[in-house]
């Protein structure tokens, strides 16, 4: 989460690169035996680092809209080679207690980049959350309050586990979540520049404006310019002109009649005018 303006940057720049390196560290790591995690509790945190740090930046790219311009094919191919690697380098090196991902980063890194790759590429049809209000407000709440329930959770569960013990621990860890989200959420409104909420009962985010991938600002629409007559553009009736050639174009009607001479316009009187003399 700290790092997210770093990575953002990053991604803007080289998107390619910033989103493979990662993976790389993690794979080097892996073939070449570095066992970085041997180093302490700094080389853990730096593999666990890597084996996510591609997923979050696969957010960026669907958050732009890069993966929506990915042809699905090559999507799919992607993340299914990613999917088969990942598995494979797994089932080649069972950990002593099973085929367990999560002790073997190089596999969990990208089985997981894979599945996040399909799944963001998925766009289910959602209407009908809005026959059910309470679920519909409880996807909402946990759509826009993530990154807090994410940073919560395994804090709720610790102290949990320290407090209570039996069927008390999850629903006080559940509890803790809850109160972590409303002391807390609000920081993801500030970031996201949406009116500040205590429980965001309602998505506030603007459809269809989304941040240029290279700038990072939001494009604003640009205005209508009138037309001399007072008429907007778009109210203009449109023209057909046949070229030489066969083809149509449209073009706006001339504005000679109000006094202004547009550069596209032509006079139907210099059409057949030799170049050396006038008009006949």
């Amino acid at each position: 989460m700290v790092l997210t303006p770093f990575l953002l940057a990053a991604f803007r720049r080289w998107p390619l690169r910033a989103a493979l390196t990662p993976l790389v560290v993690v794979g080097l790591d892996a073939v070449l035996g570095w066992n970085v995690q041997s180093a302490g509790a700094m080389g853990t945190e730096l593999i666990d680092f890597c084996t996510f740090a591609t997923c979050w930046m696969v957010g960026f790219a669907h958050r732009d809209g890069t993966l929506r311009r990915l042809h699905p094919v090559v999507l799919v191919t992607v993340a299914s080679t990613a999917i088969i690697l990942g598995g494979g380098w797994a089932w080649s090196r069972p950990h002593a207690g099973g085929l367990d991902l999560g002790a073997i980063p190089l596999a969990q890194g990208l089985v997981s980049a894979g599945v996040v790759l399909l799944l963001f590429r998925v766009s289910p049809h959602l209407a009908w959350l809005d026959r059910s209000p309470l679920f519909d407000r409880t996807v909402t709440i946990t759509t826009i309050r993530a990154a807090t329930i994410y940073l919560t959770t395994p804090i709720a569960v610790a102290l949990a586990t320290t407090v209570a013990g039996g069927t008390a621990r999850p629903l006080l860890a559940a509890a803790l979540v809850v109160v972590g989200v409303v002391v807390f959420g609000w920081i993801e409104d500030v970031a996201a520049r949406r009116p500040v909420q205590l429980l965001p009962l309602h998505d506030t985010t603007v459809p269809n404006r989304r941040p240029s991938a290279h700038t990072g600002r939001t494009p604003d629409r640009p205005p209508d310019i009138p037309s001399p007559r007072g008429e907007s553009p778009a109210a203009l009736p449109r023209r057909f002109t046949r070229h030489q050639h066969g083809t149509m174009t449209a073009r706006a009607p001339s504005l000679r009649a109000s006094g202004t001479h547009h550069p596209n316009d032509t006079d139907p009187a210099a059409v057949d005018r030799p170049r050396g003399g006038a008009a006949t």
